[in-house]
């Protein structure tokens, strides 16, 4: 409304005289605001009351709103670096982990930032107190994102730790594991969710090993690989096909046709004894007695080979 009347700054005050620069600097991006406590309202109106306004009152109000802000936003700052000390005390608690100390104080920070947007000097606590709530609350929040390689929702996190509270408190009364009927029934959870939480709870392991012990093994080098099959089948199947081609061309035509029919050997499909009966004109119990005569010649020189591979 300011910039649609075409008001312009003036410097009428003593106030304005002196903060003349960041006045002109903040009238010029009025579409950023800051979301000011109701406490430090000048004028709170809506938009359509200011249709109402003389335009000495709408400058007055805009200039005191400025002025507001910028005192609140230069007294939060004033108290966000009185308090970094305490930050950086309750960051060094959680120090160790996978988050670098100076990550640590960043999010700290932000907790501290929110406590300040919130904190209510009238209840009569301190802001010490009151802050180092939302300073681990912000650095308990980094820990669970970013402790994972796929991120798990906060509130998963908390039904995770209640699952492996109450797991606890189980072991404890009853001296052995608790199984997932039980954990269920104490958490008046079914066991869907309570297998469901104890999957999300797996941790991942690197596969390399980055370990300064460069002798020691690392997951990769034990792994079974499912790609490519291994060299030693490879040579079984390679030597099991030439034993059974040495044995097939030993038999005679019509016994080579018929081992080669019925168990799919160089063909696309099996065929049954009848399907091959009738392919070569004779009973299905001739077929049958062709492939035992086939069994036992095939027995006879090289059983013992064909034997090792099963």
């Amino acid at each position: 409304m300011f910039q649609r009347r075409g008001l312009c700054y003036q410097a009428t005050d003593y106030r304005g005289k002196k903060n003349s620069d960041w006045i002109i600097k903040r009238l010029k991006n009025l579409k950023r605001l800051n979301q000011l406590p109701d406490k430090l309202k000048v004028l709170p109106i809506d938009d359509e009351q200011c249709l109402f306004l003389s335009d000495d009152v709408m400058y007055q109000y805009v200039m005191d709103t400025l002025f507001a802000e910028r005192l609140w936003l230069t007294t939060r700052q004033q108290l966000v670096e009185n308090n970094f000390k305490l930050v950086s005390f309750i960051a060094n608690q959680y120090r160790g982990g996978f988050l670098d100390f100076d990550d640590l104080v960043q999010e700290g920070q932000t907790g501290l930032l929110a406590a300040a947007d919130k904190f209510n000097p009238h209840f009569g606590y301190q802001f010490s107190t009151y802050a180092a709530y939302w300073i681990r609350q912000r650095i308990s929040r980094a820990l669970s994102r970013n402790e994972r390689v796929v991120r798990v929702p906060c509130e998963q996190m908390g039904n995770i730790h209640k699952l492996f509270r109450a797991k606890d408190q189980l072991l404890a009364k009853t001296g052995k594991q608790p199984s997932v009927d039980a954990l269920a029934e104490y958490l008046e959870k079914t066991v869907d969710e309570v297998n469901a939480l104890l999957s999300i709870a797996q941790t991942s392991l690197p596969l390399e090993n980055f370990d300064s012990d460069e002798e020691a093994a690392a997951p990769i080098d034990v792994m079974e690989q499912q790609v490519f099959e291994p060299a030693f089948q490879q040579i079984a199947r390679s030597e099991l096909e030439n034993w059974l081609e040495l044995a097939i061309e030993m038999l005679n035509s019509r016994e080579s046709k018929v081992i080669c029919c019925h168990f799919g050997l160089n063909t696309n499909t099996e065929m049954t004894l009848q399907e091959i009966g009738a392919e070569l004109n004779i009973s299905r119990e001739r077929v049958r007695q062709i492939q035992v005569m086939a069994f036992n010649k095939i027995k006879l020189s090289y059983g013992e080979q064909l034997v090792s591979f099963l």
